[in-house]
C-alpha cells in the first residue's frame, strides 16, 4: 500500500505491511478540527483496511478548489504529521493465517502500519506532553519522502510521538532502516515524549543517505512540555549503518539536530551520527539546546564511517558524550578519515577518540583541522593512544586554532600524542638505517582563549607535536595556558621525543607552566632531536606587544636515562626580562637533549 499525504507541501511515502489484526488500533484523533481532515485509512472495527476499499485521491476539480481556499483550521498547510504507536490491545490476536500473510509482506515495501496511522497534528503547541506512553516495538517502519524545492514553506514537519520501531533482528538482505528520510526538500522531526528507532542489517536507526536526496533534516524539540523534559530519541545502527544518517557503503550530510535529547549508536564500522561503514559524514550540525550522547565503532561518534572523512560544526547545546570506536576520533573523521571540527559555542563535555585517534579532530592517518571559538568549552578531550586529545589521530597532521572566548579545561592523550597538536609519527627500518616520518602540529592560540591543561601521557608535548612530531605553536593576544606538561621526552610546549619545536609567543600571554618531560624542554623540542638544518632547528621568540608582555614559566625535563642533560630551561616573571625595543625578533636556543643511539628502542 502506498499512501500520499498531501496535507503538507511535501510528499511522505510510508511502506510496509498491515500489521496483524491483534497489533492494530485507531488513529489518534486530533485535538482539533484539523483531524477531521486528516488522511486515514479505511478501517474495520478490528483496525484492518477494508478489502477492496480504494485509497482516496483528491479529483483535479477539489485539487483546484483546495489551491483557491485559504487557511482556515480545518485547513492548515503546515500543519505536522503526527506518527504514535500505542501498546496493543491483548485480547486481539492474529490468526496462523495473518502471521503468514504479514511474513510475506514484510519482504515487499514497507508501508503505513495500521497500528500507527498517520494523522494531521495540531499545530505547535505550548505543551507537547506526550498523548501516550512509551509503545511496544512494532516492526513496521516509516518512510518520508520530500522532493519539494528548498523553500522555508515546503519544509516537511512530522511528529515522532513516543515511537517504537524495531528492525534490530533483520539478518543480511532483510534488513531495513526503522525511519529513511529522502528527497531533496527539507524535513523536520519534532520529537515528544520517548521515541526508539533501531536498524536492520546495513542500515542506520534513523536513515538519511546522499543517494536518496539532498534535503536537510533537522531534528527538533521546539514544543516544549509542561514540566520542561525533552523529547527523546534513541537511534541505533546495525551491522554497517549509523545511529542516524548511512547506512552500508552511504555518505551523509545536512543533519542538523537542534533539540531533544539525542543517543545514537552506530553498528559496526559507521559512526553514531554521521557516515555509513566506508562513508563520510558531513555538514553535520549540532545547536540550540541539543543534548547529544554519540558512541561511533572504528567510526567517529559524530562525523564520519570507517574510512570516512567527518564535517562537523558546533555552536550550541551539550554534547555529553562523544567517543569514537577504534581508530575513530570522538567528533570528527573515522578511522582513516580527516576530521574537519569547528566549535562556536555549547558545552562538549566529554570526547574521546578511540586507539591512535584523537579526541575531537581526525580518525587514524587523518588531517586533524579544528577550530574552537567563540563562547565554546571543552572540559574534556581525551585522546586514544597515540592520538592527541584535540588535533589528529597517529600519522596524521593537524590544523588547529583556538580563540575567542573559548575554554579548553582538559585535553590529553593516554600517551605519545600530544594534548593539542598532531598524533605519534612513524619510525620504522629501511635496510640498515632507521626511517623517522614525523607529524606536524600547527596549533595557534589567541584573543581570550584559556587553556587550563593540556597533557600527554608519554612521548608527546602538551601543544604541538605527539611523539616523532614536529611542534609549531604560536600564542599570542591574551591567551591564558594553565599547564601545558609533555610526556616523557615531549616538549611542555612545542616538539614531541625527536621532534623539534618552533614556538612564537607574543603580548600579553600568560604561561603558567610549561613542563617539558625526561630529557625535553619545557618549550622548544623534545628529546633526542637532531635538526638537519638551521632552518630546522628548535626555535624559540618571545616577544612584547603594544597589548604586554608574555609572563612565562617553563622547565625542562631531567635527565634521559642518565646519558644526557636537560633540554634547557626558561623563567621569566618579570617584564622588563621580555621586552625588546622597537619590538624586534628575539630567537632564543631552547634546544633538544643529545641524540642517544638507541632511539628506537625506547620509542618501541
Amino acid at each position: 500500500d502506498r499512501v500520499k499525504a498531501d496535507a503538507s507541501p511535501a510528499t511522505q511515502e510510508t511502506d510496509g505491511s498491515n500489521a496483524p489484526a491483534g497489533n492494530e488500533t485507531e488513529a489518534p484523533k486530533s485535538e482539533n478540527t484539523a483531524g477531521d481532515t486528516a488522511l486515514k485509512q479505511e478501517t474495520t472495527a478490528a483496525g484492518e483496511r477494508k478489502e477492496g476499499t480504494p485509497q482516496q485521491e483528491p479529483t483535479e476539480e477539489e485539487e483546484e478548489e483546495e489551491e483557491q481556499q485559504e487557511p482556515t483550521e480545518e485547513n492548515v498547510t503546515p500543519e505536522p504529521v503526527k506518527a504514535k504507536t500505542e501498546a496493543p490491545k491483548a485480547a486481539q490476536k492474529p490468526s496462523a493465517e495473518q502471521e503468514e500473510e504479514q511474513e510475506e509482506e514484510e519482504e515487499e515495501e514497507p508501508t503505513v502500519p495500521s497500528a500507527a496511522p498517520l494523522v494531521a497534528a495540531p499545530a505547535a503547541q505550548a505543551d507537547n506532553s506526550s498523548t501516550s506512553t512509551p509503545a511496544e516495538s512494532t516492526r513496521n517502519v516509516i518512510t518520508i519522502v520530500n522532493n519539494f524545492a528548498k523553500k522555508a514553506e515546503q519544509v516537511f514537519s512530522f511528529v515522532l510521538d513516543n515511537v517504537n520501531i524495531d528492525r534490530s533482528e533483520d539478518y543480511y538482505g532483510y534488513g531495513k532502516a526503522a525511519l529513511t528520510v529522502k528527497g531533496n526538500g527539507d524535513t523536520e522531526i519534532e520529537l515528544d515524549g520517548d521515541n526508539i528507532l533501531k536498524g536492520g542489517f546495513n542500515h542506520a536507526g534513523l536513515e538519511k543517505n546522499d543517494s536518496d536526496g539532498t534535503g536537510t533534516l533537522t531534528i527538533k524539540d521546539d514544543n516544549k512540555s509542561a514540566d520542561g523534559s525533552k523529547g527523546s530519541l534513541l537511534a541505533k545502527g546495525e551491522y554497517a549503518g549509523a545511529g542516524i544518517g548511512g547506512g552500508h557503503w552511504q555518505d551523509t550530510s545536512h543533519i542538523t539536530v537542534t533539540g531533544g535529547k539525542i543517543t545514537a549508536v552506530s553498528g559496526a564500522y559507521a559512526a553514531g551520527i554521521g557516515g555509513g561503514d566506508c562513508s563520510n559524514g558531513t555538514d553535520i550540525i549540532i545547536k540550540g539546546d541539543a543534548t547529544v550522547i554519540a558512541s561511533g565503532d572504528t567510526g567517529a561518534g559524530i562525523g564520519g564511517g570507517d574510512s570516512g572523512n567527518g564535517t562537523v560544526n558546533i555552536s550550541g547545546g551539550t554534547i555529553t558524550k562523544a567517543s569514537g570506536g577504534y581508530y575513530g576520533a570522538g567528533i570528527g573523521g573515522g578511522s582513516s578519515g580527516n576530521g574537519t571540527v569547528t566549535i562556536s559555542g555549547g558545552t562538549i563535555t566529554e570526547a574521546s577518540g578511540g586507539y591512535m585517534a584523537a579526541g575531537i579532530g581526525s580518525g587514524y592517518q587523518g588531517l586533524g583541522t579544528v577550530t574552537i571559538e567563540g563562547d565554546a568549552v571543552i572540559k574534556n578531550a581525551q585522546g586514544g593512544e597515540a592520538g592527541a586529545g584535540i588535533g589528529s589521530g597517529t600519522c596524521g597532521d593537524s590544523e588547529i586554532i583556538i580563540r575567542g572566548d573559548a575554554v579548553i579545561e582538559n585535553a590529553e592523550s593516554s600517551a605519545n600524542g600530544a594534548g593539542i597538536g598532531s598524533g605519534q609519527g612513524d619510525l620504522y627500518p629501511d635496510g640498515d638505517g632507521m626511517v623517522i616520518d614525523l607529524t606536524v602540529g600547527n596549533v595557534t592560540i589567541e584573543g581570550n582563549a584559556k587553556i587550563e591543561n593540556a597533557k600527554s601521557g608519554y612521548g608527546g608535548s602538551g601543544i604541538g607535536g605527539g611523539a616523532i612530531g614536529i611542534g609549531n605553536v604560536i600564542i599570542r593576544g591574551n591567551a591564558q595556558i594553565g599547564n601545558a606538561t609533555g610526556g616523557d621526552e615531549g616538549a611542555g610546549i612545542g616538539g614531541g621525543a625527536l621532534g623539534t619545536g618552533d614556538v612564537t609567543i607574543e603580548g600579553n600571554v600568560t604561561i603558567e607552566n610549561a613542563q617539558g618531560g625526561a630529557g625535553a624542554a619545557g618549550i622548544g623540542g623534545g628529546a633526542e632531536t637532531e635538526p638537519d638544518t638551521e632552518d630546522t632547528r628548535n626555535k624559540v621568540s618571545i616577544k612584547s606587544t603594544e597589548a604586554g608582555s608574555p609572563n612565562i614559566t617553563a622547565k625542562g625535563g631531567g635527565v634521559l636515562n642518565g646519558g644526557g642533560q636537560a633540554a634547557g630551561s626558561a623563567h621569566g616573571h618579570d617584564k622588563d626580562q621580555h621586552q625588546h625595543r622597537d619590538h624586534h625578533h628575539s630567537l632564543h636556543e631552547v634546544g633538544g637533549a643529545l641524540r642517544q643511539e638507541a632511539a628506537q628502542k625506547r620509542i618501541q
